[in-house]
This record gives structure tokens, C-alpha cells and sequence, in this order.
């Protein structure tokens, strides 16, 4: 482990879909042979007979019903003071890696090493109890992270700074709203003390203000020579961040290199030929199915679902989507970013007069109209956000199609070339003759004086 701050050795997790509560004891075996093989547990601690235990491990096949492999022989290294950026797909593996570094779950097989302190912060807010005030959680909270009461003694003040939340840090949590707790809630985790810090999408949280603040605090968590391993779909953190970046797909590493390339990669990779995703059982955020999302679609002036549109005509986002009760102050936007993931705009079905506050169980179809020539010709990404009434945060859906705006043809248009930016806005120009032409002080027909 000599000059590697973490190393992972062929890291596999597998679930049985569709089984909750207690575990078999086929299970069981297989859970004390996985920590066996990882050193945790030794040898002589299981039943007898090795010979068992290589059957059962050459049982599991991930083409039998009901099984599959979050995560399948992942291997890789971090060297100390790196800042490795994590990303793939929803349900790629990616928080399953997580949670098996920071040893909330055990893997089936492998096992990976870490040098020094690791503090991992998997979910913003983890242990806020909304009886307790602000400044009892924080203690609360900072001891489930793993801090030291004198530690949180220590740096109280600067993490209520940080939240800005000092004339309330005396006040039941219960009365904060989201955005306050979620502040709270990373300010404790980004003043931890640790060799190697484990996040998954933090930088997400509060309003762009915080974020600029949160992506502020990594920085200087790199600065200092920390250790980071961040999962995010928000690319632009990503790359301001991270000097090199894993793709994980179906469970695996798909790639490991230098993050301009990988994210290129990736991005291509989910550019969607024919405009349209859909999702037949749909995708709903993590434990709540009160809503879940079946369709996205790119349009063009004509209603047909493209990868690409005319920087000369309007086109259409839609979403559709299945309410299974009824819901009060639900959010619904969409994000145009680049690919490089800087955000251009975002737009929330709110704006729409008509929508009513609360919404009846059913089915919906919502569809947003970009105007004419107002983003640059590029390459664009299309996200999702769902802010669920009660969530602590939106549910995300990152970078879900890849189009590109071609330059257009249409009057008022021309010299797209000369407009630079992400957006081509047409603004209104007066343009008026204010004489005729001659410079200041002189007349047609009349010699220059002097």
C-alpha cells in the first residue's frame, strides 16, 4: 500500500431482485466467504470444508432468475492527494461502489484496502432529527459521520458559518426548510478530518450560490492534499475537479483515464439517434414511487423526435410521466446544459399559470417550447429534475440525451458564426441615422479648416 491511498481488488456485490428481510443462509455463506476473502474474517470462523465453499462460490451465475451483479470485479487504484471523479449511468454501480468502500455493505467478492482515516458522506442530512435543533444535530450528525466531540466543538462556529444558518442553529430542524437542512447537513461533512473523503452527489445541494460554495470546499480539500472520490452527473464539477475519471457501466469499469476523455466518451455514448427515451416500468427517485417518469422527448417544429434540431426553428421538450396519488407542490424542470456540464438554462413546469398545486393520481404529458434561435449551434445535453414534496432534495436524472443545435438558415439568423456563447438571443437593436456621415466639425463640400 506504499504510495496508494486506496486499492481495490476485483470488488463484486450481488443482489437477489425482489427479497427483502431476513437473509437465507445460502446468503449468509456467501456474505462470510466474501469477508473471508477480504481478510475480515479468518478462516478457521467458517464452517469446515473448503471444498464448499468453492461450490458455492462458482454458484453464482449472474445469468440465473432473480439474481444479478451491482458491481463485478472492479479493480483500480488512487494514489494520495487524488482526486478521482465517478460516473456512469442511474444504476450503473456507481453508489454500490460507495457504499462498499465505506463499508455499509460487504461485497460478495474482493476487497479493497484504504490507508488512513476515510470519511464517506453517501446522503446529505443522514441522522437529522427534525425534534432536535440545529445545534444538537450537528452534533448528532457529526458523530454518525465519525467526528470527535471535541473536533465538533472545534470547528462548531465555522460550520454554522458555513450553512449560514446562525440565527436559527437554536431552533427544532422541523422548521427549517429543505434547503437549510441540506446546508447544515454538508457543512458538518465538508469539516471533517479524514485521510479519504467518499461523496455522493453532495455538490447537488441548495441553490447555486451553496453549490459555488460546496465545489469551493472540495477545491480546498484538494488543495490540501486530501484524497476524493466523487460520484456526481454534474460534469462540470466533475472536470473542474477531478484530473482523472472511472466510467462505470452494467457494474463495471468501462474506462479509467484522463477526465476530458472519459466524459467525451461517455457523453457519446448516450447520444440518442432517434430523440426519444423511453422507460417501460419507469424511473422513479430512490424509495419513492409516488411518481415515476416513462418518456423524454426531443421535437422539432414538426413533432417529430430528432437528435438534432434547426437553430432556425422552435422545438419541443416533453416529459411523461405517471402519478400514483395524489400530489401537492410538485416540481417538474428541465435542464439544457453543454456537455461539458455548464448549465445554459433551466425551465419548471411551474411557470406554466395553469398548472394547479395539487395534481391528481394519473397519467401526465408536459412539454416545454424552446423559441427560435435562442442557443448557440453545438452540442447539448438534456437533464431532469424532480423536487418531491417532503424530499430533502430534487431527484436528478443527468445528462439523459445528447442533441445537437445545427446553425439555421432562417431571416434574422445569418453570421451565427459571429455570435460566441451558449445562447444566440435576438435582442432588440434600434439603428437610426444621426447624420450624414461627415466626422465632427466638418460638412460635404466644405475644405477641412485650417
Amino acid at each position: 500500500m506504499t504510495g496508494v491511498a486506496l486499492k481495490a481488488e476485483g470488488l463484486s456485490k450481488e443482489y437477489r431482485l425482489g427479497v427483502r428481510g431476513r437473509q437465507t443462509l445460502a446468503e449468509g455463506v456467501r456474505g462470510l466467504w466474501g469477508r473471508m476473502r477480504s481478510g475480515k474474517v479468518a478462516p478457521g470462523a467458517a464452517a469446515s470444508g473448503g471444498t464448499k465453499m468453492r461450490r458455492l462460490e462458482a454458484q453464482m451465475d449472474p445469468q440465473r432468475p432473480g439474481w444479478f451483479w451491482a458491481l463485478k470485479d472492479v479493480s483500480f487504484e488512487v494514489a494520495p492527494g487524488e482526486v478521482l471523479g465517478i460516473i456512469g449511468a442511474n444504476g450503473a454501480g456507481k453508489s454500490t461502489l460507495l457504499k462498499v468502500l465505506a463499508r455499509v455493505t460487504e461485497p460478495t467478492r474482493g476487497r479493497a484496502r484504504m490507508a488512513g482515516r476515510v470519511a464517506s458522506l453517501l446522503e446529505v442530512g443522514t441522522g437529522f432529527h427534525p425534534e432536535l435543533t440545529g445545534r444538537e444535530n450537528v452534533f448528532v450528525n457529526g458523530a454518525i459521520l465519525g467526528m470527535r466531540e471535541g473536533e465538533i466543538r472545534r470547528k462548531f462556529d465555522a460550520i454554522v458559518d458555513f450553512a449560514d444558518v446562525a440565527d436559527f442553529i437554536d431552533t427544532p430542524v422541523k422548521r427549517y426548510s429543505s434547503g437549510m437542512r441540506t446546508r447544515l447537513a454538508f457543512a458538518v461533512a465538508a469539516h471533517l478530518e479524514a485521510d479519504l473523503l467518499l461523496l455522493d452527489e453532495v455538490l447537488s445541494v441548495g441553490d447555486a450560490s451553496f453549490q459555488k460554495k460546496c465545489l469551493g470546499k472540495m477545491e480546498d480539500l484538494a488543495g490540501h492534499g486530501r484524497t476524493v472520490l466523487l460520484v456526481s452527473h454534474r460534469f462540470g464539477s466533475i472536470v473542474e475537479l477531478c484530473g482523472r475519471v472511472i466510467w462505470v457501466d452494467g457494474g463495471g469499469i468501462r474506462m479509467d483515464g484522463p477526465t476530458d476523455a472519459v466524459v467525451e466518451a461517455y457523453l457519446a455514448s448516450i447520444a440518442e439517434a432517434s430523440g426519444a427515451r423511453n422507460w417501460e416500468r419507469g424511473i422513479s427517485p430512490q424509495g419513492d414511487a409516488r411518481l415515476s417518469l416513462h418518456a423524454l422527448r426531443l421535437l422539432n417544429h414538426r413533432g417529430e423526435p430528432v437528435n438534432a434540431v434547426d437553430a432556425g426553428h422552435d422545438f419541443d421538450v416533453e416529459l411523461e410521466y405517471v402519478l400514483r396519488s395524489p400530489l401537492t407542490s410538485l416540481r417538474l424542470g428541465v435542464e439544457v446544459s453543454s456537455v461539458q456540464g455548464s448549465p445554459i438554462f433551466t425551465t419548471l413546469d411551474i411557470d406554466d399559470p395553469g398548472v394547479a398545486e395539487s395534481r391528481h393520481a394519473g397519467r401526465y404529458l408536459a412539454r416545454v417550447r424552446v423559441p427560435a434561435g435562442f442557443l448557440a449551434p453545438g452540442r447539448r445535453s438534456l437533464s431532469v429534475a424532480i423536487e418531491l414534496p417532503g424530499a430533502v432534495r430534487p431527484f436528478a436524472l443527468a445528462n439523459l440525451m445528447i442533441f445537437d443545435i445545427m446553425e439555421g438558415a432562417a431571416p434574422g439568423l445569418a453570421e451565427t458564426r459571429m455570435r460566441k456563447g451558449l445562447v444566440c438571443p435576438r435582442l432588440a437593436w434600434q439603428v437610426v441615422r444621426t447624420g450624414d456621415g461627415a466626422p465632427p466639425g466638418e460638412h460635404p463640400g466644405r475644405p477641412p479648416q485650417g
